[in-house]
C-alpha cells in the first residue's frame, strides 16, 4: 500500500498522493524498514542516501526517536554519517550550548519553554556510541556470548565499559600511525567475538594463561573468539586499513 517501486521507497502518503500534490516521507519510516530488512537490496542506498540528506519532502523526528535513523544507518556501515550527525545536529543543539543538555526538540529556547530542556532522547547518543561505534553487542542473553566491532570513522581515541551480570567489558582503542591498538578486559567465563578489517598482528600482552584463542581471516577480515577462564586483559594491533573498519563511504 505504501511502497513505491518507482521510487525505490515507502512513502507515507502514496495512498493520497493525487490529493496532495507532492511525496511525503519520514525519516522513521525509512529507518525502521531498512533495520528490518524490509527494502529490496537494489534500493538499500538510495534509502540510506535519504537518511543522510534529509530531503525537504522528509519528516525528521524529534530527537527521542532519533535512534531509529541513526541505527538504520550503522547497521548498513554508515557510521561516518552517524558521527558526523552527532557533531553537527546534536552538538550544535541550543540545549548542548547553553547548558551541556540534549533538549526534547531541535529548535527551542531555553527562556521562553523550559519543558523542553528535559529529554529522554539523553540516550540516543549513549546507546550509539556503545553499540554502534564502540560497537559492544549482545549476541546471548546477559552477554554470555558478545560481539566487539567497531567503526570509529575518523575518531582516533575512543574508549568505554558496559556493565554485564558476569562483569565489566571494557574497551580502549586508540590510533597509533598505521596501527589500531585494541586493549581489552574481558569478564571471564563470557565468550567474546572481535571483529576488525586489516591483518591481524597478534598480541602484545596478555596477562591470563587461561584463556582460549582462535582466529579466522577471510577477505582482508579478522575474526577472533576468545574465551576467558578467568578475568582477562590483552592489547591487540591489527594494522590499519586507509579508513577505521571500512565503511560504505570508504569503499564508494
Amino acid at each position: 500500500k505504501f511502497w513505491d517501486e518507482e521510487r525505490g521507497a515507502f512513502i507515507d502518503n502514496l495512498p493520497w498522493l493525487a490529493e496532495e500534490g507532492g511525496i511525503r516521507l519520514h525519516d522513521r519510516t525509512i529507518a525502521l524498514a531498512l533495520y528490518f530488512d524490509l527494502i529490496p537490496a537494489r534500493h538499500v542506498q538510495r534509502n540510506l542516501q535519504f537518511l543522510i540528506d534529509c530531503p525537504p519532502e522528509m519528516g525528521i523526528s524529534h530527537p527521542t526517536n532519533q535512534g531509529w535513523r541513526l541505527w538504520a544507518l550503522a547497521r548498513h556501515g554508515r557510521t561516518d554519517a552517524v558521527i558526523e550527525d552527532l557533531r553537527a545536529r546534536w552538538g550544535t543543539l541550543l540545549s548542548v550550548r547553553q547548558n551541556n543538555t540534549l533538549a526534547e526538540a531541535w529548535n527551542w529556547d531555553l527562556v521562553e519553554n523550559h519543558n523542553y530542556s528535559w529529554s529522554q532522547c539523553g540516550g540516543t547518543p549513549t546507546f550509539l556510541f556503545y553499540t554502534e561505534i564502540l560497537g559492544i553487542q549482545p549476541d546471548a542473553p546477559g552477554f554470555a556470548r558478545y560481539r566487539i566491532h567497531p567503526q570509529l570513522h575518523d575518531l582516533r581515541y575512543m574508549r568505554g565499559s558496559v556493565p554485564t551480570p558476569g562483569g565489566e567489558i571494557r574497551l580502549l582503542l586508540r590510533q597509533e600511525g598505521t596501527r589500531l591498538v585494541y586493549e581489552l578486559d574481558l569478564p571471564a567465563q563470557m565468550e567474546a567475538t572481535v571483529e576488525f578489517g586489516g591483518p591481524f598482528q597478534g598480541f602484545d600482552q596478555c596477562d591470563n594463561p587461561h584463556l582460549q584463542v582462535s582466529a579466522a581471516s577471510q577477505l582482508g577480515e579478522t575474526t577472533l573468539i576468545l574465551k576467558p577462564d578467568a578475568d582477562a586483559h590483552l592489547v591487540i594491533n591489527i594494522e590499519k586499513e586507509d579508513s577505521l573498519h571500512k565503511d560504505t563511504k570508504a569503499q564508494s
